[in-house]
């Protein structure tokens, strides 16, 4: 008799519960990995505004995560210059975590993002008192969407705004 892993039906899984299961995993494990060198980062830190903006300065790169049950997240984005970056972002969603609370009825599964995302500083204001800046980005990329009502797996182009 065999022995050792025998694939995801060992744990009673699907091939794609298993895929979901995985992908979610290992967007968390980035994301925690990515908050312990966050926090290492921050005893290094010498001002908040590094750690208050998409990006720092010309040749730093900025690593980011959370992990919620409804949105889960890792970006890497390496700084171009002082205003843009570009890098790939992983956002994991699962709206059916809401609980009907967003009364959305949305039962179309749990997806992935895999996005390669621009950042863009639009515009900054200087003050005597102050400093704002406006940021934007998008990305491209695949979304996978892993339904929950079957073992069946959609994959589609994909692209995300934000401001």
């Amino acid at each position: 008799m065999p022995t050792g892993l025998t694939g995801p039906g060992q744990w009673g899984l699907s091939s794609s519960q298993f895929i979901v299961r995985a992908a979610h995993f290992l967007v968390v494990i980035f994301s925690l990995i990515t908050g312990l060198v966050l926090l290492a980062g921050m005893e290094l830190a010498s001002s908040t505004a590094v750690l208050a903006a998409p990006l720092a300065h010309k040749g730093s790169i900025v690593v980011s995560g959370e992990v919620e049950p409804l949105l889960s997240s890792f970006t890497v984005t390496p700084a171009l210059t002082r205003s843009t970056g570009v890098g790939p972002a992983l956002y994991w969603m699962n709206p059916e975590a809401d609980n009907g609370v967003m009364g959305d009825g949305d039962d179309g599964g749990q997806e992935l993002w895999s996005l390669l995302m621009v950042t863009q500083r639009l515009h900054r204001w200087n003050g005597a008192q102050y400093q704002a800046n406006l940021w934007a980005g998008v990305g491209a990329g695949l979304l996978t969407v892993f339904p929950g009502d079957g073992p069946s797996v959609g994959h589609r182009a994909a692209w995300s705004p934000w401001a």
